[in-house]
């Protein structure tokens, strides 16, 4: 009778023990930077595409390309605004953008420098964007300068997404979050 190298059940406990060695070392791996560089295309206050890729600004948030702002008793576009103002602050000249993660809708999340400056921290600080807790400074900066927004009365983007049904408000899309593309 011939007996086997491996039993059944010492191959079984081999494989699972494989698999989660193998999971623990994907699992703690650091996420690599992704770096995009180039004359990047504005498609509203806090998105761009470069290199073909999306990329999304990362820790703020402009109002909605439809989105109006109020004056008084005058409504304004601070949605096409906003966009205009990136378009005008990056205008054809060669930004980098940095980040290591991407969005639900598979948009790189990005910090995206002019030279040496912060793109995302200038919008902010300029008034055509709100903050995420990651430049509470030059949003209280911009807010008491009265800039961009801040000189009317508005609605904080994701509120307004919420209200009117716009596609980054989505039932799913905590879940896409956790998605590591």
């Amino acid at each position: 009778m011939r007996r086997r190298f491996f039993s059944l059940r010492q191959s079984l406990t081999f494989v699972v023990i494989a698999a989660v060695l193998v999971a623990l070392v994907i699992g703690t791996q650091t996420p690599q930077n992704r770096s995009l560089q180039g004359v990047a295309a504005v498609s509203d206050g806090d998105s761009i595409r470069l290199g073909g890729q999306r990329v999304r600004l990362i820790g703020i948030d402009a109002p909605e390309l439809a989105q109006t702002c109020a004056k008084g008793q005058e409504n304004w576009a601070c949605g096409q605004d906003a966009k205009a103002s990136l378009q005008s602050k990056i205008d054809q000249q060669r930004i980098v953008c940095v980040g290591d993660r991407r969005d639900q809708f598979r948009r790189l999340l990005a910090v995206c420098y002019l030279g040496r400056e912060d793109i995302n921290a200038w919008l902010v600080r300029e008034g055509w964007a709100v903050s995420y807790n990651d430049y509470t400074i030059d949003e209280v900066l911009a807010r008491r300068d009265r800039r961009g927004i801040w000189a009317s009365d508005f609605e904080v983007p994701h509120k307004w997404r919420a209200r009117h049904g716009a596609s980054e408000s989505g039932i799913l899309s905590w879940l896409w979050s956790y998605w590591p593309f």
